[in-house]
C-alpha cells in the first residue's frame, strides 16, 4: 500500500490495513506540529520510532512527552 499524504508537518501512509485494524504511519518534521483531532470511536495507539513528541489529550491539562 502506497498511500502516501503529504501534510504540512510532513507526511502520513498507510502502513497496513483489514477489517479490524488501520496502522497509519506518521513522519512529523522537527518543530512541527500535526492539528487537533479527535476519533471517539476509535482506539488508538502512538508509538514513536526516533526523536520525541509532546502529546495532549482533550481531557487532560498537562502535554505528556514521550521518548
Amino acid at each position: 500500500m502506497n498511500n502516501i499524504v503529504v501534510k504540512p508537518w510532513g507526511r502520513e501512509y498507510l502502513a497496513y490495513r483489514n477489517v479490524e485494524v488501520a496502522i497509519w504511519v506518521l513522519e512529523i518534521e522537527k518543530g512541527k506540529a500535526t492539528s487537533l483531532h479527535c476519533h471517539p470511536k476509535k482506539n488508538t495507539a502512538m508509538i514513536v520510532l526516533q526523536g520525541e513528541i509532546e502529546l495532549s489529550f482533550i481531557r487532560d491539562v498537562a502535554p505528556h512527552r514521550l521518548f
